[in-house]
């Protein structure tokens, strides 16, 4: 059974409308600008870890540093995670310009120290680590929650 509906039949809907301006008529597009050179666009991972300073960051805090460049690292090492790397790039980017500003309170940089010494070798700890950092410090954690994906 099939229905029939009464009336003429829909327009065709123009799959490519013309961006909307207020000041042209409905249906008519903007003039398009002159040709101009591409614009070079910025590396995929923004600002390169290897740029970032950490000349100010507290002695203390300075091996959360080594241990954070060495397992990020190991994934440029494994093909497997070459997928993690550029989000784990930003997030330790974030993280060691926040260091170097001293912009982290203490009790959160002891659980990142902790984090960056048993991220790679023991998952339990480290998962509660991060579940701590997620419920507890969020405000804090969330600009570079993404080293998370050190962990194994």
């Amino acid at each position: 059974y099939q229905r029939r509906v009464h009336g003429p039949p829909n327009p065709p809907v123009n799959p490519n409308p013309p961006p909307y301006n207020p000041t042209l008529p409905v249906g008519v597009a903007k003039p398009q600008p002159a040709y101009s050179a591409p614009v070079a666009a910025a590396p995929a991972g923004g600002v390169p870890l290897t740029s970032v300073s950490t000349s100010n960051v507290d002695p203390q805090w300075q091996p959360m540093i080594t241990n954070y460049t060495n397992a990020f690292n190991q994934l440029s090492v494994n093909p497997a995670d070459a997928r993690k790397k550029v989000p784990v790039e930003r997030a330790l980017v974030a993280l060691f310009t926040k260091l170097n500003t001293n912009e982290i309170p203490a009790d959160v940089c002891q659980l990142l120290l902790r984090f960056s010494q048993v991220c790679e070798s023991n998952p339990a700890e480290s998962k509660e680590i991060i579940r701590k950092l997620t419920d507890q410090h969020w405000e804090q954690y969330k600009a570079f929650k993404d080293i998370k994906f050190l962990h194994k």
